[in-house]
């Protein structure tokens, strides 16, 4: 009965943020449960009106933990999403300066060229650079945020003193209007041959 009546709340909560009704009950994750909200003339009074306004604010909150998926941003090399919106914030997962459609795994990395050893043949690391920024202004546009909205950024760089003083010069040009925090910090190396690696969190409407 519980169960019946947890899927019959649930569903109203559902109707009243204009979502589609469910047959499995959200709280007791039993799937037997075969209430509908098909019967709209009941009233609010047949149920536990705080209890459903928690459960329409919990669905709220579930719908604005959204995964993005940004069609035209590099694709990540594992199992993550783009970006992650939770509540006004939306986090970015590490983005690369990798180009999007550049091969089938969007692996080429501007202004860099390797011989058959994995050893630089060409390396411009302030192409790396605009490449990284412009990726993550693409995500950010394609999650319903945008550049001006970043407010803490993470550059992870795997050579310090070769690179910071050009990243330093670029970013500069980037956030001359934005200035979001931000941390630089040096590392061994990255998943793929990229220099230069941000983690971003932006604000979001």
């Amino acid at each position: 009965m519980l169960c019946a009546f947890c899927v019959f709340a649930v569903n109203y909560a559902r109707y009243q943020i204009g979502e589609n009704p469910s047959n499995q009950c959200h709280l007791c994750s039993i799937k037997q449960c075969l209430v509908f909200l098909n019967h709209r003339s009941a009233s609010k009074s047949e149920f536990n009106s705080k209890f459903v306004s928690q459960i329409v604010y919990l669905l709220k909150i579930q719908r604005m933990s959204d995964k993005i998926s940004a069609a035209n941003a590099p694709k990540p090399v594992g199992l993550y999403p783009h970006a992650r919106k939770v509540g006004n914030l939306l986090f970015l997962s590490g983005v690369g300066p990798r180009v999007a459609g550049s091969n089938a795994n969007d692996s080429a990395v501007p202004g860099l060229e390797l011989d058959h050893n994995g050893n630089f043949k060409s390396f411009d690391f302030e192409a790396q650079c605009r490449s990284v920024f412009d990726n993550v202004k693409l995500i950010l546009e394609a999650s319903g945020s945008s550049w001006n909205k970043l407010v803490d950024v993470t550059v992870f760089l795997v050579n310090m003193k070769r690179d910071f003083v050009v990243y330093n010069r670029v970013y500069a040009e980037y956030f001359k209007d934005n200035q979001p925090c931000r941390t630089t910090v040096e590392i061994n190396s990255l998943p793929t041959p990229i220099a230069i690696e941000l983690k971003c969190i932006a604000t979001i409407d």
